[in-house]
C-alpha cells in the first residue's frame, strides 16, 4: 500500500477555483451530473460556443457549498479532477495553472496529461491541441479562463 496524498485543495480548505471560473464539460459530465438528479439547464452554461458549468450571481459554481465543499466531488467534472493542469494553447502544452496558489504540492503523471489531451481535444478540437487554433484563452481550463 503506498502513500496517500492529500487533496491541497482540501488540506488548505481553498476553492478558489470554483470561483470565477468557465469550467468546460464533456456529454459524459453532464449525463454524470444529471444522473444525480440535477437538471441541464440549471448547471449548464454556453460560452463561445462551449457548455460549461454555470455560475451563481456571486460567480462561484454552481455545485460549491456553502461550507466551500463540492456537493459533486465524487462525480465532478473531468476538468475539475484534473485542475490546476490546464492546457497553455500558444505552447501546446499542459502547464499547472498560476491562479492556483497550490499547484505546486499537485502531482500528476503521464496518464493526467493524456486525460487532459483527450479533454481539450473533445471540447476545443486538434487545432486548439496543436497550439495551431487562434482561441480566446490562452489556457484551456479543461480546463482554462
Amino acid at each position: 500500500m503506498g502513500v496517500v496524498r492529500a487533496n491541497p485543495c482540501l488540506v488548505h480548505g481553498c476553492h478558489s477555483c470554483c470561483v470565477g471560473n468557465e469550467m468546460p464539460l464533456r456529454d459524459s459530465d453532464i449525463a454524470r451530473l444529471e444522473s444525480l438528479g440535477y437538471r441541464r439547464e440549471d448547471f449548464v452554461r454556453v460560452v463561445d460556443g462551449v457548455r460549461v458549468l454555470a455560475t451563481r450571481e456571486d460567480g462561484s459554481c454552481f455545485f460549491l457549498g456553502d461550507d466551500g465543499l463540492c456537493r459533486v466531488y465524487e462525480s465532478r467534472p473531468e476538468g475539475c479532477r484534473l485542475y490546476p493542469l490546464v492546457w497553455h494553447v500558444e505552447g501546446g502544452r499542459a502547464v499547472l495553472d498560476t491562479d492556483c496558489p497550490y499547484r505546486h504540492e499537485f502531482h500528476f503523471g503521464p496518464d493526467a496529461v493524456a486525460r487532459l489531451m483527450d479533454l481539450v481535444r473533445e471540447i476545443y478540437g486538434e487545432e486548439v491541441l496543436k497550439g495551431r487554433a487562434v482561441h480566446k484563452r490562452r489556457r484551456c481550463r479543461a480546463s482554462g479562463r
